[in-house]
């Protein structure tokens, strides 16, 4: 495990998240990592710009799944890089005329709190 990997761990556990949630923040920002193998501290606006259109447009994952993931490099990013902001990436609503299906219920294979794509 990275020194990088504990401490964010470490500070959501202070901040009081659970177990299950530190767990799943984990995976989301690890997903990310190995899209551009490089720290997370590295990342430019446009890379996550671009691993969140991957997440939609190529690996067509549920918006709460990419609203977790979107927390997920939020809370990585306020915790461990105070000074940096994710600009333009707030939570994605489902597209109100798409099926039911998209709007983000189960499908066989998803779980809630699983960045696993």
């Amino acid at each position: 495990m990275t020194l990088l990997r504990s401490q964010f761990m470490d500070a959501l556990r202070v901040k009081g998240y659970s177990e299950k949630t530190v767990t799943s923040y984990v995976h989301c920002i690890l997903d990310a990592v190995k899209l551009y193998r490089i720290s997370p501290l590295l990342f430019t606006s446009d890379q996550i710009q671009k691993y969140l259109l991957v997440l939609i447009q190529q690996r067509k994952l549920a918006p709460g799944t990419v609203n977790l993931r979107i927390n997920a490099l939020k809370t990585f990013y306020k915790l461990m890089a105070p000074g940096s902001r994710l600009h333009g990436h707030g939570r994605l609503h489902p597209d109100e005329n798409a099926p039911p299906h998209s709007h983000g219920a189960i499908a066989s294979g998803d779980r809630p709190h699983d960045c696993r794509g």
